[in-house]
């Protein structure tokens, strides 16, 4: 089971703590951290950050996967400035195959 957000996955026991406009506002524009903590019952995927802040590396970014977190967001939108590391990155949810443009 998956759950696809652009922002941020919020778990349904901690939903009820937010409006609905509070709620929706960090699905798409919140930040998911390197220390936190995937769902329970699925598999989050998400983008909005750029998975360099996750990993270091000395090659292209790559996705980046956690316990039940999996972030896919490869910084395109950066290419024109860093093109050496910023690539779209495409993930197969039957196979779970990376694909890089």
């Amino acid at each position: 089971r998956y759950n696809l957000v652009h922002g941020i996955y919020i778990d349904k026991e901690v939903k009820d703590s937010y409006t609905e406009k509070e709620y929706r506002e960090q699905i798409v524009w919140g930040r998911v951290r390197r220390w936190d903590v995937g769902p329970k019952d699925c598999i989050a995927i998400f983008g909005h950050t750029c998975t360099g802040k996750y990993m270091f590396t000395n090659g292209k970014y790559s996705i980046w996967k956690k316990d039940n977190l999996i972030g896919i967001d490869c910084g395109l939108a950066g290419y024109d400035y860093w093109p050496n590391l910023c690539r779209l990155g495409c993930l197969c949810l039957d196979t779970m195959e990376e694909f890089y443009v």
